[in-house]
């Protein structure tokens, strides 16, 4: 019975959504109770105090949410957005009422709330119910932001039954900005005699908002983004560069914004995207201005400033806020070469402007003389700028935006061949469709990508998995959007030498966010080698890469970012057909995620293996050599010691039949891309089973206690012992991040807490040694685990103690500890392991 009730404490998330939506649901804020949002307008509605129809800087607004006509509701989630289909919430809500909660992460400030543990660390963004009593209103005070970030409208999702909600409801009034009046009381101010930096400027904050001009010297003896075409006069922001001298870069930086704490940064990109991008930032705190660096790491979006130098290589030329515009400007040396000895290794982050970069430009509220996250998404070159040049990007683009709507062809299954993950609505993520046409396959594939440099892939596969996979690729970067053929040899992707061989009548777009390519492929290698009076060597060496479009194939579909018009790594998982597509046929055919019941069933393994029998296994160890007297023992040998070797051995089968599935799943091993925590997964998967395997054979040629070598053995076996314990859960937390299988926060949760349990109950037994032995056995060590006066070992039966009777009684202490241990350790494991098998369908609903 204790362990259920340890299970149900642990994981309530596992059971029931009763206590609100998951994090997941806050993009889409779609439940997922099954059937589909209704039509019908719903009898719900956002409602603001009488005449509010705008919002200042940091203003409070009450906000309710009521029901019309006699209805109730069980469940919602509110947000502020800039319209309804974009992903970005505004504001804050200082004070959640009583029954509801924030699932979400701050899309605009950055701040997360993921955790209930950590909650109370971070603001409230998007407000849902907590618990699921019929309600007929709900009230809260939502902060507005603290800058003019455009319009905000207010957006609603409602379950007023399982099967019965609806899905982004809009208020009917969009708040637009109002400046805050002059004498507001929170108004802030700026004395100038304040400053303490000579690097820093300092100004009163303005009242009146000046104008942003195209430099007129443009093209011409500077270097401007964005170009003419974008913005030529009263522009909202403005980056221009020149040469200085022969080791640096003079940029200046302005933005429009009516706060005196506010942040405009530049960004060195290889990609376009936000992750591995070298930044500098112009910071006004209260109106004095200052310069820095600081990195996105690779795979994320989240920015570090340096623990060392912050301004590595830069020199604040001059800075100021006034007339509602930050202007900062700076030089940059051109190298790290160039910036001097770095303190704390910052010339890694400090990317050389010798090469050409893509130029990423945000900005964002700043408190404190600290970034807040950029309140809209980034603006990004459409190709690479030489900053030592007089040189003008053609556009920009944001990171993300917003996208068109891809609809199902009524066609599909009747003259059209379909691949698809269309909602019972009709919209879609991607759509493909094809027709048999002579020897060609008129294909068209489109996919909801925003921003440039981005691709979507259809592969034909044999088997259900990546490798050894036929591809087709829509392609848009550096603005040409065009078609290719490549092919997956393992994990990799290869383009063919001919990139478009096979294909005809290519037409390609990218619209509205919406990435469409329309083609002919030649059904066969020999056909297209026919046409052409000879084999093409770019498909050397034989049709082996270019499928045989007259077979059936699985359809697997990916989606990702493109350098210099090549692939990426797809940013998730790819889906699979739910069948074989017969490309003469006009099958319909949905989108299946790949199964992850091998992945899910090698985490799980490992849990067990390290969580449980190896805590198991090490606390007989360390405290319970010498607990049970002589004529204790179990066919010759000490308890302690058959119980250590049944819970390590468990380990070791446990971790190798895991090493085993995940090998088989992936066919080999697997180069994973993202992080270095997530990089190193398989590696540390490698070491832990290494020493796994060599601690147990150690053992079998153990040296005999009291011999000369035994002390070496005792020293190697703990050591070995020890890395392979803290690198298995090491790498139970990269698995947790790992990109091919979504596993819930909880899960993290659940094992820090496990390890918190484990210090307790050791340090609990610990004190208990102490106290119990001080005095009785000086050669006896509890954190060692043995007695060196004796030589240690306490493995085998003493054979002068045969004929001896029991006369030492094992402490009530020492019984109830382990059996407590126990307990909590499998509760734990088994928590964990659920939230792992169950995190697919906790993403999934709502």
């Amino acid at each position: 019975m204790s362990i259920y009730i340890c299970i149900l404490v642990l994981v309530p998330s596992v059971l029931t959504y009763s206590a609100g939506p998951p994090s997941n649901a806050c993009d889409s804020m779609t439940p997922g109770h099954g059937g589909s949002s209704q039509s019908s307008a719903p009898p719900y509605q956002i409602v603001f105090p009488q005449g509010k129809t705008t919002y200042s800087e940091g203003e409070n607004i009450q906000v309710t949410l009521e029901a019309t006509g006699g209805n109730i509701f069980k469940g919602f989630m509110i947000q502020a957005r800039p319209s309804k289909d974009m992903y970005t919430t505004y504001g804050s809500i200082p004070s959640l009422p009583t029954g509801t909660k924030n699932p979400c992460v701050d899309k605009g400030s950055g701040k997360i709330n993921k955790c209930f543990f950590f909650s109370f660390f971070f603001q409230n963004v998007v407000i849902s119910h907590g618990e699921p009593s019929d309600k007929t209103k709900v009230t809260f005070t939502w902060k507005a932001p603290l800058a003019d970030v455009g319009d905000i409208v207010f957006v609603f999702s409602v379950v007023q039954a399982k099967a019965i909600y609806w899905v982004k409801g809009v208020a009917g009034q969009v708040l637009k900005y109002k400046a805050k009046p002059t004498n507001s009381p929170t108004d802030a101010s700026t004395d100038a005699s304040t400053a303490s930096s000579s690097s820093k400027a300092t100004t009163t904050q303005s009242q009146t908002t000046g104008q942003i001009d195209r430099d007129p010297d443009c093209d011409m003896t500077i270097g401007c983004f964005p170009a003419s075409a974008m913005c030529s006069t009263n522009c909202d922001y403005l980056v221009t560069w020149k040469t200085s001298g022969m080791n640096d870069v003079e940029f200046t930086l302005k933005r429009k914004t009516t706060s005196n704490n506010y942040w405009i940064g530049i960004g060195f990109s290889d990609d376009a995207q936000m992750g591995n991008t070298s930044v500098t930032e112009c910071v006004s705190n209260n109106g004095a201005v200052d310069v820095k660096n600081s990195y996105n790491a690779d795979g994320e979006w989240r920015n570090s400033r340096s623990t060392g130098n912050q301004q590595y290589g830069l020199t604040l030329v001059s800075g100021s806020y006034n007339n509602g515009i930050l202007s900062c400007t700076f030089k940059r040396k051109k190298s790290a070469d160039l910036a001097g000895m770095a303190s704390a290794n910052e010339d890694d982050t400090f990317f050389s402007l010798t090469k050409t970069w893509y130029l990423l430009v945000a900005h964002g509220s700043a408190s404190g003389g600290n970034k807040v996250k950029h309140s809209e998404s980034p603006k990004f070159s459409t190709s690479r700028i030489d900053f030592l040049t007089v040189s003008t990007d053609t556009g920009t683009t944001p990171a993300m935006g917003e996208t068109g709507m891809i609809k199902k062809d009524s066609k599909c299954g009747e003259s059209l061949g379909c691949y698809h993950d269309c909602k019972d609505s009709g919209s879609c993520g991607f759509l493909l469709t094809w027709k048999e046409n002579g020897d060609n396959i008129d294909f068209t594939l489109t996919c909801k990508r925003p921003g440039n440099n981005v691709f979507c892939a259809i592969g034909l596969s044999k088997d259900k998995k990546m490798g050894d996979d036929s591809v087709f690729e829509c392609v848009s970067s550096d603005n040409t959007v065009s078609a290719y053929v490549s092919y997956n040899g393992g994990r990799n992707n290869k383009r063919l030498s001919t990139p478009q061989f096979g294909l005809s009548s290519i037409k390609a777009s990218h619209e509205d966010g919406i990435l469409k390519c329309q083609f002919s492929r030649m059904k066969t290698f020999n056909q297209v080698s026919n046409m052409n009076g000879r084999k093409k060597r770019a498909v050397d060496p034989s049709a082996s890469r270019y499928f045989d479009m007259n077979k059936d194939f699985n359809l697997l579909y990916a989606f990702g970012t493109a350098i210099g018009g090549n692939l990426n790594k797809h940013q998730t998982h790819p889906v699979i057909s739910s069948q074989t597509a017969d490309f003469q046929s006009f099958t319909d055919i949905g989108a299946a995620s790949i199964s992850k019941d091998r992945i899910i069933i090698h985490g799980i393994l490992m849990i067990f293996a390290w969580i449980f029998f190896a805590n198991c296994g090490i606390f007989m160890a360390r405290f319970y050599k010498t607990v049970w007297p002589e004529g204790m023992e179990w066919c010759g040998q000490k308890r302690w010691f058959v119980l250590h070797r049944l819970a390590m051995v468990t380990v070791f089968l446990l971790t190798a039949a895991a090493a085993v599935i995940i090998f088989v799943h992936v066919g080999g091993y697997s180069e994973i891309v993202g992080t270095n925590f997530q990089k190193a997964h398989p590696i540390l998967g490698i070491i832990v089973m290494c020493l796994a395997t060599v601690n147990p054979i150690m053992a079998l040629f153990r040296p005999h206690p009291n011999t000369p070598k035994r002390p070496y053995f005792n020293f190697a076996h703990i050591t070995v012992g020890v890395t392979a314990y803290v690198c298995g859960i090491v790498n139970i937390f990269a698995g947790f991040d790992q990109p091919a299988i979504e596993v819930p926060f909880s899960a993290k949760i659940v094992i820090w807490v496990a390890l918190g349990w484990i210090g307790l109950i050791e340090l609990t037994s610990y004190i208990y040694d102490c106290q119990h032995k001080k005095g009785h056995d000086e050669g006896t060590s509890p954190i060692l685990g043995y007695n060196s006066s004796k030589g240690e070992a306490y493995e085998m039966k003493d054979a002068a103690a045969d004929n001896a009777p029991v006369t030492q009684a094992v402490p009530t202490f020492k019984i109830v500890i382990p059996s407590v241990h126990v307990i909590g350790l499998l509760a734990f494991a088994i928590a964990a392991s659920a939230i792992v098998a169950m995190g697919d369908d906790m993403h999934d609903e709502m």
